[in-house]
């Protein structure tokens, strides 16, 4: 998962507590780290109601001071560009399903 700039430190899959949204390509797939959104949750949210209310509960709940996304995110930031391109995403494929 992370090699160290000298290739002397290594951390594998398996010594994580979390899952990296980054490195997994089958659901679920963390997207939201301080409020346990997954890719899966917006996915299915579109396709059973055309629209997904999560990035505006993410936003109401950053705004209300509740995000640590510096302490949860293996990133170190906000989650909320992950949020909407998974949303993209879903929407597509939602349209493709609909044709």
């Amino acid at each position: 998962v992370y090699v160290s700039a000298l290739a002397d430190h290594i951390i594998t899959k398996d010594q994580l507590t979390v899952r990296v949204g980054i490195k997994e390509t089958e659901d679920p797939v963390p997207l939201c780290y301080c409020f346990n959104f997954d890719r899966k949750a917006v996915r299915e949210e579109i396709r059973s109601k055309g629209a997904t209310e999560i990035p505006k509960i993410i936003t109401s709940r950053v705004k209300a001071g509740e995000c640590r996304c510096d302490e949860t995110n293996p990133s170190g930031t906000c989650c909320l560009g992950n949020i909407y391109r998974a949303v993209k995403q879903a929407q597509a494929m939602y349209q493709q399903e609909l044709l």
